[in-house]
């Protein structure tokens, strides 16, 4: 799968620290104001409170994990690469979140499979899947990890619908925004790291209609909820809260 090599360049730009935010598409004035802001956007479409256990997939360093900790009994924390996980643990020192490799595609650990949380956590993760089948087979993972009352949150989804709205405003523009300009130069340094790895990252787009159907073959009702505009590309992707419809 394309997905192992996403993984290994993830692992390398996890060294990267203050250009890590950048090369994961977040612009560099973010750093100050945006790690706060989505810790508290997420605690809030998500509900979390203090009686949670809550499990999250690709949790890359945990950005934003001073605000959930805050928030919950206990965060599971899990990323596919080793070396992401390492420095998560480096830099966070929480009592309640633990951090564990983990690739949602492949066999869990024992730790991990053996459990079921309130509420499940997939922020920013789906774009670096192959394909909408990729997708179901998560799916299929987290139901049976899900409380039959929990919540599951799919975020900063880029929908084709939304993607084809933007590019078509983008192209009768005159003239650039910053928030355009940051984004390029954002891009640009994304570009000269990833090239010196040998790979690049993607953005898969999925139909939105494709998507929620899937979510519902796999036994969830849905729900879409737009991104404020403090998310990067808010203009492009939703956020998906799932619940069990049996």
């Amino acid at each position: 799968m394309k997905n192992d090599l996403y993984i290994e360049a993830y692992e390398k730009l996890a060294t990267k620290r203050l250009a890590g935010m950048v090369t994961s598409g977040r612009y560099l004035t973010t750093h100050w104001y945006y790690k706060k802001q989505l810790g508290r956007d997420i605690i809030n479409k998500l509900k979390l409170n203090k009686h949670d256990t809550v499990l999250e997939i690709g949790c890359n360093v945990g950005i934003y994990h001073k605000e959930i900790s805050k928030a919950v009994k206990f965060l599971d924390a899990t990323d596919a690469g080793e070396a992401i996980i390492r420095l998560a643990k480096e830099r966070n020192h929480f009592n309640n979140i633990d951090y564990t490799v983990l690739n949602a595609l492949q066999k869990w650990p024992e730790n991990i499979e053996q459990k079921i949380y309130d509420k499940i956590l997939v922020y920013s993760v789906i774009h670096f899947f192959d394909d909408i089948d990729a997708v179901k087979k998560l799916l299929t993972s987290l139901y049976k990890h899900l409380n039959p009352a929990g919540l599951i949150m799919l975020g900063e989804v880029r929908t084709i619908q939304k993607y084809d709205a933007f590019k078509e405003l983008q192209s009768a523009k005159k003239n650039l925004s910053l928030r355009d300009i940051k984004f390029i130069i954002s891009k640009k340094i994304q570009s000269f790291y990833v090239s010196n790895l040998g790979a690049s990252l993607p953005c898969i787009s999925y139909d939105r209609d494709d998507l929620i159907k899937a979510c519902e073959e796999s036994g969830f009702k849905v729900v879409e909820h737009s991104q404020q505009s403090f998310h990067p590309f808010y203009n492009t992707c939703s956020d998906f809260i799932l619940t069990k419809a049996g």
